[in-house]
């Protein structure tokens, strides 16, 4: 039932980027990022979703006719649309990420008159996200930063929090608590509890040269998943999610109904270097759909098999 549940998620998709549009425009333009109203959710949580969905309207095969083409194609339009309100940085990337790895897989599948429109497509898609990138304002002051940071040659621990977002100094306390506990790490919370006591620490003992950390106590993860494993669960935590991953990507590729498994699973690592992805219930929910499809891949080959 995979196509009758991805055109669900398609059409709530459309519709909460059209209410998105609604929400956030006015004479001013459109609000963007923090100042995004978003029906009660953290932005990044239907941002999240939006890219799933984004990837199953444009990579699920469909028949090349009119009646079917123009509703994923207002679909894909309006879900851009709404992902361009919510302003996320990790969301552009993992978009591109997962496109990039679904018609990349989807190339050698198809008969060689359609690889070039496949390539096409892939083109199209790329160039959309990368124009849609550079008209996204924290996008372009992201840029703008790392290209200041490289210019003047200055790496500075207050360099790093800027060009990563406070995501520098949150590994920076992530690596210490794994140091500390590596086996079983500080349990599910033991990164806002730890995380508060260490930046005051620093923050005592090294004065104005710990001036990043000064804005980091209170956070609950490290905004990598593979850290968050790491501190929260030790270094088996992260060994098991290492090995679902790789798991998933081996099961995904092999999915005889289309490449989107994949670059869902592609998109939501992306999105794990730069959030909380195994500390959210969404992003959680949406690796669950994945598992889902892989169980069944794997179940559908046993059964080929037998």
């Amino acid at each position: 039932r995979v196509g009758i549940l991805a055109a669900t998620g398609s059409a709530a998709a459309t519709a909460i980027s059209a209410l998105l549009l609604g929400l956030n425009a006015s004479s001013e333009g459109l609000a963007r990022y923090t100042e995004a109203r978003t029906l009660g959710k953290e932005v990044g949580m239907p941002a999240a979703c939006l890219v799933a969905a984004l990837l199953l309207a444009s990579l699920l095969p469909c028949h090349v006719r009119l009646a079917s083409a123009l509703p994923r194609l207002g679909a894909v339009l309006a879900i851009t649309a709404g992902l361009s309100v919510l302003s996320q940085r990790s969301s552009f990337l993992a978009s591109a990420g997962g496109m990039l790895v679904g018609f990349a897989l989807a190339i050698p599948r198809v008969q060689a008159r359609h690889r070039r429109w496949i390539a096409l497509a892939l083109v199209a898609t790329l160039g959309t996200v990368g124009v849609a990138s550079a008209l996204n304002p924290r996008i372009v002051d992201w840029v703008g930063r790392v290209r200041t940071a490289v210019d003047s040659q200055e790496f500075s621990s207050r360099t790093w929090n800027d060009v990563t977002a406070v995501r520098g100094p949150l590994a920076e306390i992530a690596l210490e608590m794994a140091r500390d506990r590596p086996v079983l790490g500080y349990g599910s919370r033991g990164v806002a509890a730890e995380c508060t006591q260490r930046c005051e620490r620093r923050l005592r003992e090294d004065g104005d040269a710990a001036a990043p950390f000064q804005s980091i106590p209170g956070h609950v993860t490290s905004h990598n998943f593979l850290l968050d494993e790491l501190c929260m669960r030790g270094s088996i935590g992260l060994a098991l999610i290492l090995a679902l991953v790789t798991i998933l990507a081996k099961r995904s590729i092999r999915d005889p109904g289309s490449t989107a498994c994949a670059a869902m699973l592609a998109a939501w690592v992306i999105y794990g270097f730069a959030d909380a992805a195994t500390g959210r219930g969404t992003h959680i929910a949406i690796l669950a759909i994945v598992v889902a499809r892989c169980a069944w891949i794997e179940a559908s080959g046993a059964a080929g098999q037998a």
